[in-house]
């Protein structure tokens, strides 16, 4: 959202008119473009190699009546009376 902002900044003038005269302004907006492009692979990469590399859980069938099950599950029991 915040490139986009910058991005229509950038464009249009005060009054809202799109300018694309300026060579300078338009270059800085083609090298903001491949800069929000480059993001984007980056955080599509990002998001695949964790969805890849998270290991899925284990399938569980219990058949109890009393069962207790957590991640991390600890017992403190105290033995003293």
């Amino acid at each position: 959202m915040r490139s986009s902002a910058v991005y229509n900044a950038l464009i249009q003038t005060p009054n809202g008119v799109v300018d694309w005269t300026d060579k300078q302004r338009v270059n800085l907006i083609k090298e903001l473009n491949k800069q929000i492009d480059i993001a984007n692979q980056q955080l599509i990469s990002s998001l695949n190699y964790l969805k890849e590399t998270n290991p899925q859980l284990p399938n569980i069938k219990v058949q109890t009546k009393n069962a207790f099950i957590a991640q991390n599950q600890q017992f403190n029991t105290d033995t003293k009376p």
